[in-house]
């Protein structure tokens, strides 16, 4: 097979700029990161302490608005996060609000908050976060499910079910009867209705839609995902298999870490009894905590550490660049873990799995 992708490499769009790596860094570091982790911090912590606003609860909230504030300031004046073209930033923080309205607000009470002014879509409260997300959904439309969010309003139940059982205080015949703490769901239709319209005036810069037009890398005519290495590919697709070798081959986002994790554990944790083996919860080898995916690993450790030097010297001071998407293995790790070995990947058909 080829790469179908012909455009120059230096000309290739990105999502991580050079000109902007330090801007990228310190918006995130300073307003989205913190934002994420404090509207997890008020949903979760709040449920684990039986709906008790404790002193970490309510700092966090503090924090969600006051971070809230700022990024609107900002998105007022720049099209963008980081200036005025789209980067990973953007995409990190647009995941996160277009689940605000549709999910963290009613899902995590915010709207008790001493800083709530309003939701972002159905109120004036922040018209540049709202512009701006009208701006991304455009371009981001296509992978936006509203629906999906609806998974938060069952984060109590989650919580409560889990505290039970361990504290041997619910019987098995009782679980999932834990009711429902939420007189009505957020109203989709109006949030929909709402992030379609125009964003109308924003700051000067490209679109998210046309500043980043990515040339799709394909491997026989199907599209292959971005960490995708044909060196690491071509081993797998010459890979002996052996008779007792399991491929899981699935769709993006359609629970290849579960079922990942579960094959594993029927391979390696227990036996046929349901005893627990020798190998029980370790990690030492791939898969374990979750997929790695074969075409995504560096060939050999001689291999990382070369490429690794490399990108070393051309991260910025001070930065630490990321060596894998998949931990510390390389494919060579894959090749030697325990029988039977368990493959895990998104490509598929005769032409992507191994031949033989």
């Amino acid at each position: 097979g080829g790469d179908d992708d012909d455009g120059d490499d230096d000309n290739k769009p990105t999502l991580f700029p050079e000109n902007v790596e330090n801007e990228i860094h310190r918006r995130h570091t300073e307003l989205v990161r913190p934002l994420i982790d404090a509207i997890d911090t008020a949903g979760i912590e709040y449920f684990k302490n039986e709906r008790r606003v404790t002193a970490e609860v309510s700092e966090a909230r503090t924090a969600i608005f006051a971070k809230l504030a700022k990024l609107n300031e900002l998105l007022e004046e720049r099209r963008f996060v980081a200036g005025d073209k789209l980067t990973a930033v953007d995409i990190l923080l647009a995941s996160c609000l277009f689940q605000f309205d549709a999910a963290y607000l009613d899902a995590y009470f915010l709207r008790e908050c001493e800083g709530y002014q309003g939701s972002i879509l159905l109120s004036d409260s922040h018209p540049g976060l709202k512009a701006y997300l009208r701006d991304m959904y455009g371009f981001l439309k296509p992978s936006v499910r509203f629906g999906s969010y609806r998974h938060h309003f069952r984060l109590h139940k989650a919580i409560e079910t889990t505290r039970q059982l361990y504290s041997c205080e619910i019987l098995e015949d009782e679980i999932g009867r834990i009711p429902s703490i939420y007189d009505e769901l957020p109203n989709l239709h109006a949030i929909l209705e709402s992030i379609e319209k125009h964003a109308g005036e924003r700051p000067r810069g490209t679109s998210a839609a046309s500043s980043f037009t990515q040339k799709i890398t394909k491997i026989e005519g199907v599209p292959v995902p971005f960490w995708f290495r044909n060196d690491t590919f071509q081993r797998f697709r010459d890979l002996d298999l052996r008779d007792d070798d399991i491929i899981l081959s699935s769709g993006v986002k359609m629970g290849t870490t579960w079922v990942t994790k579960i094959l594993n554990s029927l391979l390696h944790d227990f036996d046929d009894d349901g005893n627990t083996t020798p190998m029980y919860m370790d990690d030492s080898f791939p898969n374990r905590l979750g997929q790695t995916y074969p075409d995504a690993l560096f060939p050999s450790r001689d291999v990382l550490r070369r490429e690794m030097a490399d990108l070393m010297a051309k991260t910025p001071k001070g930065r630490e660049p990321i060596s894998s998407n998949f931990g510390d293995f390389v494919f060579d790790d894959l090749i030697h873990q325990p029988t039977p070995r368990l493959f895990s990947s998104h490509l598929f058909g005769k032409k992507l799995l191994p031949k033989r």
